[in-house]
């Protein structure tokens, strides 16, 4: 089964929807729990304690990700501008003004070697870099060589820090639909692993962004294994 297919099952399409949305919005501050996250996704119910409207849509604007992963994916969208805003918009909504637009003043990552693309610069380094990921997809790489070209191009897109918020959780989501593309493990980040992630950023590391994305990619094959066997057990049965 490619990867693809797995997103399309809904039990596992769900799964992943949930963690997604709890380690990258824990990963920028968030303070809603996994419960929490459940209670928003499949319940529809918000919680109990007090939270800010923007915890809230940083996890309910999840929820229309996977579908959108699968439509483009089903038109063969490659990476471009537009998927990228597209992904910010997505993600976002309700949250920023600007929302699915690149910014128009400048930012700064604290710690950073270097400084972010100026507002002038943003969308001619954009293209740039969406060339490379569209020239390297073409490319007859082993699965190690794609997986380093996805750790180089996500901290080339966070050192161009496209948008006024909201980089970082776009950056990641960019890396999910490229591991699909390469047919590739798909992994979520672990808030657990912020520490080790946000140090390999800062460093511009990509071989041990690689070491962070293959330690949550056996996690991810993990829940994959059982995710399949409940699939193919219901397409044994299936009338």
């Amino acid at each position: 089964m490619h990867y693809k297919e797995l997103l399309e099952f809904n039990d596992y399409a769900m799964d992943l929807t949930i963690r997604m949305a709890h380690h990258n919005s824990a990963m920028e501050g968030n303070s809603l729990t996994l419960g929490d996250t459940i209670s928003i996704l499949i319940d529809r119910k918000t919680p109990i304690k007090s939270v800010s409207l923007d915890e809230v849509y940083e996890i309910e604007n999840y929820r229309n990700f996977i579908p959108f992963i699968l439509e483009f994916l089903e038109r063969n969208r490659d990476i471009d501008e537009h998927l990228i805003c597209h992904f910010h918009s997505v993600l976002m909504r309700n949250i920023l003004p600007d929302f699915g637009k690149f910014k128009n003043t400048y930012n700064e990552i604290i710690g950073a070697k270097k400084p972010t693309a100026s507002p002038a610069m943003v969308q001619p380094r954009i293209n740039d870099l969406c060339l490379k990921i569209q020239n390297d997809l073409a490319l007859n790489l082993s699965n190690e060589e794609k997986l380093k070209k996805i750790a180089e191009h996500h901290i080339e897109f966070e050192e161009i820090h496209p948008f006024s918020d909201g980089n970082g959780r776009t950056g990641r989501a960019l890396m999910f639909y490229q591991t699909i593309q390469y047919d590739l493990t798909p992994f979520v980040i672990e808030v657990t692993a912020r520490s080790e992630y946000m140090n390999a950023m800062r460093e511009q590391d990509a071989n041990a962004l690689v070491g962070i994305i293959k330690d949550c990619q056996k996690i991810e094959l993990e829940k994959i294994k059982r995710y399949t066997a409940i699939f193919k057990e219901r397409q044994i049965i299936k009338p």
